[in-house]
Parts: C-alpha cells; sequence; structure tokens
C-alpha cells in the first residue's frame, strides 16, 4: 500500500485523492511520501522499536533459563521461580513456556 501510495502520487494525483483510493488519511499519505523523498526505498520500511519489548532476552537469559531448568527438571514452575529470583524479572508462567519453546526449536532446527 505504501508503495502505491508512491506511485499514485507520481501520477499527480492529490494527497486527499491517494488516500480514498488507499484507504488512508491525506496525511498519511502525504507523510509516506515525505519519508520516501527523504530516505528512499528504506523510509517505506515499518520502523524498529514497535509493539512491547519482550521480558525474556534471548541473549541475555539463555544461560541462566537452562540452568534453572536442568536443575528442575519437570518442574516448569520451580525453575521459572528459581530465574525469577536470579534475574530480578517477572514473567508470567506461559512467556516462560514460550521462551522455553523457542530455545527447543532453535535447538531442533
Amino acid at each position: 500500500m505504501r508503495c502505491h501510495t508512491i506511485l499514485l502520487k507520481a501520477d499527480g494525483l492529490n494527497s486527499k485523492v491517494v488516500g480514498s483510493i488507499t484507504g488512508m488519511s491525506q496525511v498519511s499519505a502525504g507523510s509516506w511520501l515525505y519519508r520516501f523523498k527523504s530516505e528512499g526505498m528504506c523510509g517505506l520500511e515499518t520502523g524498529s522499536g514497535r509493539g512491547r519489548k519482550s521480558i525474556i532476552v534471548e541473549w541475555q537469559d539463555k544461560e541462566p533459563v537452562l540452568a534453572a531448568i536442568k536443575s528442575n527438571r519437570q518442574r516448569l514452575q520451580t525453575a521459572k521461580a528459581e530465574w525469577e529470583v536470579q534475574s530480578g524479572k517477572k514473567a508470567c508462567r506461559t512467556t516462560f513456556r514460550n521462551f522455553l519453546k523457542c530455545l527447543a526449536d532453535d535447538i531442533n532446527a
């Protein structure tokens, strides 16, 4: 849609018309054109820093989580509690379990 916006603007349409065609506001259409002019194709990419930051960071927490799991096999809640005390972070059971699944996927890949 962003590229379509740029192409329509290049054809000489104004931002209001482009916005109605693409389903975005005329301000958004103008903003994407400005980003394209200032940054080129890279300006049309979604920027980093969007969304909630992860509580458990792989490069930082991988080894402590694995150590907690090794010392508490078959007891996820105990391993999670041990990791929380050691790291000073809090995570819900689902977040902890999903992180372990990602680690397992990395190992199995």
